[in-house]
């Protein structure tokens, strides 16, 4: 678990670490968790992990756009148990 609040810690754990799973908040300090998806989508070495965005958004749109841009799913705050 690499738990990092800055964009440019975030890549650089990404690009450090063999990941099998990258859950990604949507809300970093500098940039969103979507751009960061597109940054990580790019780079070839990394474009096949799965990206979970993790959020207190619950509109339906934004995570429409989440999945467009390259995210696989996505978990909402506070977590529902059944879900």
């Amino acid at each position: 678990v690499i738990d990092v609040k800055k964009w440019r810690q975030a890549l650089a754990a990404v690009e450090k670490y063999e990941l099998d799973l990258i859950i990604l908040e949507i809300h970093l300090s500098e940039i969103n968790g979507f751009e960061l998806c597109k940054i990580i989508r790019k780079n070839e070495k990394l474009h096949d992990i799965p990206i979970i965005y993790l959020t207190k958004l619950k509109d339906k749109r934004v995570m429409m756009k989440g999945f467009r841009i390259g995210g696989d799913d996505y978990m909402t705050k506070p977590f529902e148990r059944d879900e």
